[in-house]
């Protein structure tokens, strides 16, 4: 899509059907569409994660919280073209 029209979709409608025939199901949300934000050059595609709440995709998700306690809140399950930031001490040469 951004190689054709020199720009980031708006939303996920001007996908469908030519690049998606649906945007995926979010488990955590019934299987309603994954969200999709774009600002700038930049975009989000995110699902609630397992608190049920949209926060945006402000925080990517913590796999370590989540897993020792599911219950709590532990942020969004997040893809994005944002360069990451760099690794913690702890997670350095995995």
């Amino acid at each position: 899509f951004r190689r054709g029209n020199r720009r980031l979709p708006r939303d996920v409608g001007e996908l469908i059907p030519k690049y998606l025939s649906a945007m995926p199901g979010d488990s955590f949300n019934k299987f309603q569409p994954l969200r999709y934000v774009a600002a700038g050059k930049k975009f989000k595609v995110y699902s609630l994660g397992p608190q049920g709440q949209d926060d945006g995709g402000s925080a990517a998700l913590d796999w370590g919280a989540y897993l020792s306690d599911p219950t709590r809140s532990a942020g969004s399950i997040l893809f994005s073209n944002k360069k990451p930031p760099p690794p913690s001490k702890g997670q350095r040469g995995r």
